[in-house]
């Protein structure tokens, strides 16, 4: 575990953006439809390590794989994605904090 007395440790938690290429192929993986294997492998370690170059360098102390290549549950990520196209108003609202 990190830990700091002269600062607070900053980190992210949950799912990061995927590109929809990789995002196909996952979903296709976790539903046991057929798909380029060895193209999600390759795809996923480029995506993972730009993932983890972008999280070091805005400076976060703890940095992980965005969950990229977690499996995406297909009522999720189709009915939010579309919902949010539609409605932009529906895109969940992120603070926005400048130092």
């Amino acid at each position: 575990m990190l830990r700091s007395s002269d600062r607070i440790m900053t980190t992210h938690a949950g799912a990061l953006p995927r590109s929809e290429r990789l995002r196909g192929l996952v979903m296709a993986r976790s539903q046991g439809e057929p798909h380029d294997a060895a193209e999600l492998a390759d795809l996923l370690r480029q995506e993972v390590t730009d993932t983890v170059t972008k999280q070091i360098a805005i400076g976060l102390d703890s940095v992980n794989d965005g969950e990229l290549g977690s499996r995406i549950s297909p009522t999720t990520s189709t009915s939010a994605s579309a919902a949010s196209k539609r409605d932009p108003s529906r895109r969940a609202k992120t603070p926005r904090f400048r130092a």
